[in-house]
């Protein structure tokens, strides 16, 4: 070992010497060119002179700026939000009732957009999870408020509201469902909504935020709007403790532009009492509430008046209304998609009925298929150019003929349970075959390009390999009752029973 380590030693130092050597000789070589240069230079006119120092100065700069461009690190784009706004969504509203979707709510939230921001009103709304203490926080603001409290949880089923005078300002504060309810997806969507509809957020807690609230609260944040972070029930904790909690939640939230604030909604303390005569008895004693932090957060935020929030109140709405019309949008086009893929699988079957020698080549059927890729990426608003048409349906020729076993036999089983169809011969289990096979390219095609937003032809492909060698019951009752449909408007005749040509 300690031989092996003097060899590399000594070649290292070898190769150091020659390199130093190689070096001198290099810039003894450029010394020497760089110095019959300046002499011919000298020998030159004098605006010649002066043309060759440009020139060196351009080149110079050239290169500096591409070292420069080459070795500083590329910032990374960001790509720019679409804006949000009245005109947009009421043009996707009317694309929407073309389509013959119902858009009466949407209608109406536009409605209550312009009457809150006429209303002269500040709006606020108190958020939070179920059992936090919202109801009988605003109660304690507001003593008129009818809300129930109830220490099961979950008592608020719908919004109430609760006029107040604060500053001088006509104030609406909205008490909402609370989150985190079993079954409760309807509540959560009641309570986003008036979420989104307000000036001012208050959001409730009664301990340190759980993953889903930190979440919750972050959406919350992303619009400019006050939003109050209240620890309530702050008598659950020693001083010590509240102080600790309060500070890690400034600290953890204060980057947001959300105030955290300590308050106590009020309490009913059970008291064991003890008379003269030995006899104990349990008393109820009300605590009183202490909200006097919020009630001044509460007081500052009016006295700016609703105008000011009302730009970060729209954008809340319309992004709000954006999500709502996003998932109805989504349902429309599957629902049309649903329709273009099933006209196409029957079209398929009726061609494929007819065929000659069914199940010898289970090849896709290409004007067909082509036709079906295209109409699916047009109600996507896809361009699918005809070079990703023929190379999509080229990869698919490939996969069908890799699982033309499989697929047939997933045609023969289904056939065997519906009596009286599977005694047909081999056209109709031609016929089933090409169902599902347009049935699996289609669904892979609009799954594809709704998740994507592109022609991605690799997931489509996936999607369709996998959709392929499945033996999925409601795909196999969609195609068979295809085929009882057809077989009841037009029975086969005698050739197409057998598998030969009508």
């Amino acid at each position: 070992m300690a031989l092996a380590a003097s060899i590399i030693r000594r070649g290292l130092a070898v190769l150091a010497v020659l390199g130093t050597l190689m070096g001198g000789y290099f810039l003894l070589q450029v010394g020497r060119e760089l110095l019959a240069f300046w002499a011919q230079l000298q020998a030159l006119p004098g605006w010649l002179q002066w043309l060759a120092g440009l020139l060196m100065a351009v080149l110079a700069g050239v290169g500096a700026m591409l070292l420069w461009v080459l070795l500083t690190p590329a910032k990374q784009r960001i790509a720019p939000s679409q804006v949000l706004d009245r005109k947009a969504i009421e043009g996707r509203l009317a694309q929407l009732e073309a389509m013959g979707s119902d858009t009466s709510a949407w209608r109406h939230e536009l409605t209550e957009l312009d009457k809150r921001a006429s209303s002269g009103r500040l709006y606020v709304a108190f958020h939070g999870d179920i059992s936090s203490g919202k109801t009988r926080l605003l109660k304690a603001l507001v003593p008129s408020h009818e809300g129930t409290v109830d220490v099961r949880g979950g008592s608020t089923e719908r919004v109430h509201y609760a006029e107040a005078l604060i500053a001088a300002q006509p104030v609406l504060l909205a008490d909402v469902p609370g989150r985190q309810q079993v079954h409760g997806e309807r509540h959560a969507v009641l309570a986003e909504d008036e979420a989104a509809r307000a000036h001012v957020l208050v959001y409730v807690a009664d301990a340190d935020l759980t993953r889903t609230q930190d979440a919750d609260l972050r959406i919350l944040a992303r619009f400019d709007r006050p939003l109050l972070l209240v620890l309530n029930k702050q008598d659950r904790y020693d001083r010590n403790e509240r102080e600790a909690l309060r500070r890690n939640l400034q600290v953890r939230y204060a980057p947001l532009g959300i105030e955290t604030l300590a308050v106590s909604a009020g309490f009913t303390e059970q008291v064991t009492k003890e008379w003269p005569d030995g006899r104990r008895s349990v008393v109820e004693r009300q605590q009183p509430a202490e909200v006097s932090e919020l009630q001044r957060a509460l007081l500052a935020i009016a006295g700016e008046g609703p105008q000011r929030f009302e730009v970060g109140r729209q954008h809340a709405t319309v992004a709000q209304l954006d999500s709502h019309i996003v998932a109805q949008e989504r349902e429309v086009r599957d629902q049309a998609a649903e329709r273009i893929v099933s006209r196409y699988t029957r079209r398929a079957m009726v061609a494929a009925m007819a065929s000659v020698a069914p199940g010898t080549d289970l090849l896709l059927q290409g004007a067909l298929a082509t036709a079906l890729a295209k109409e699916l990426a047009a109600l996507h608003r896809l361009r699918l150019r005809d070079l990703d048409v023929d190379a999509l349906m080229s990869q698919a020729s490939r996969i069908v003929r890799t699982r033309t076993g499989i697929v047939l036999a997933i045609a023969g089983n289904a056939l065997k349970a519906f009596p009286g169809i599977g005694t047909l011969g081999g056209g109709v289990m031609h016929a089933v075959a090409y169902g599902l096979i347009f049935d699996s390219l289609g669904r892979s095609m609009n799954r594809a390009f709704a998740d994507t937003g592109e022609c991605d032809r690799s997931a489509t492909l996936a999607a369709f390999e996998a959709s392929l060698g499945q033996d999925s019951g409601a795909q196999l009752t969609r195609v068979t009752g295809m085929v009882r449909q057809l077989l009841d408007a037009e029975p086969p005749s005698p050739a197409s029973r057998l598998g030969g040509k009508s």
